[in-house]
């Protein structure tokens, strides 16, 4: 059955509307994963722990990465969504912190894994990205007229054509 489990996950995030929504799916799914790490530790299986915390970091991947499209498709969108995201990570690294005294020291590395996938991709990789928003939404707001920079680049080709002649002359 739980294969059939992720495929439907993987064909309801296929289908979302949109993008926000499909990484709204992604960290659903995340925090289902989650809640499957949680019950093998209340059930004293730990060996499947391993596989629920490397799915637990696919669908972080997952939802990076349609956030990071976003980005591209949608800079103001996707900036304010970031801050939705970072706050859903930092809550996913204090479930996983508050779980590792709870498992024996043979699987700590998984869930330390799953620890620094949150951590990095809600520090690092997020704030890069809030960074190169904040940086598109500057030059957008610089540039209000397009024309303008084909002028500036025509007057630089007429100065470096005067440069030219100037240089042939001597």
């Amino acid at each position: 059955l739980y294969p059939v489990k992720t495929s439907l996950e993987a064909t309801r995030a296929g289908l979302a509307k949109d993008q926000v929504k499909q990484i709204e799916l992604y960290l659903d799914f995340a925090e289902e994963r989650l809640e499957v790490i949680s019950a093998l530790i209340q059930s004293g299986r730990f060996l499947d722990i391993p596989q629920a915390t490397a799915e637990f970091e696919t669908y972080l991947d997952k939802a990076l990465t349609a956030l990071q499209q976003l980005a591209q498709n949608d800079p103001e969108r996707a900036a304010e969504f970031n801050f939705q995201v970072t706050d859903t990570l930092s809550r996913f690294n204090q479930i996983l912190s508050g779980m590792l005294v709870s498992v024996p020291a043979s699987v700590q590395n998984a869930l330390f894994s799953a620890i620094d996938a949150s951590a990095m991709m809600s520090d690092d990789e997020l704030q890069d990205e809030n960074a190169s928003l904040d940086n598109d939404q500057d030059d957008d707001s610089l540039d209000d007229d397009p024309d303008d920079d084909i002028l500036d680049d025509d007057q630089d080709d007429d100065s470096q054509e005067e440069d030219t002649d100037e240089h042939n002359h001597e």
